[in-house]
């Protein structure tokens, strides 16, 4: 006799089985999608409103990949950032 549930339900045909690896690609690939969403954001920001030219987009794009890549590797966190921003600078971010 099967393991069905007592509600008479069967299981969903179209349900594909999931590896940790698999979820672990999914966050990996909608970080790195937020992130180029943000960054394309910044530089459109600096580059319309704040009249930034080609050599500081590029620098500001520079740094803020070396920022993300420090943040993967465990050097700082976001919350480290927010803390110097607030402490050093008397600033603190409100995304609305």
């Amino acid at each position: 006799m099967s393991k069905m549930p007592k509600t008479g339900s069967t299981s969903n045909p179209r349900r594909l089985p999931r590896t940790q690896a698999d979820v672990e690609k999914a966050y990996k690939r909608g970080m790195n999608d937020g992130l180029q969403g943000a960054l394309t954001i910044m530089l459109y920001v600096m580059r319309d409103k704040l009249s930034a030219d080609d050599s500081q987009l590029e620098v500001f794009a520079d740094a803020f990949n070396y920022t993300v890549d420090s943040i993967n590797r465990g050097y700082i966190s976001t919350k480290d950032l927010q803390t110097v921003i607030k402490d050093e600078y008397g600033t603190t971010i409100v995304v609305k």
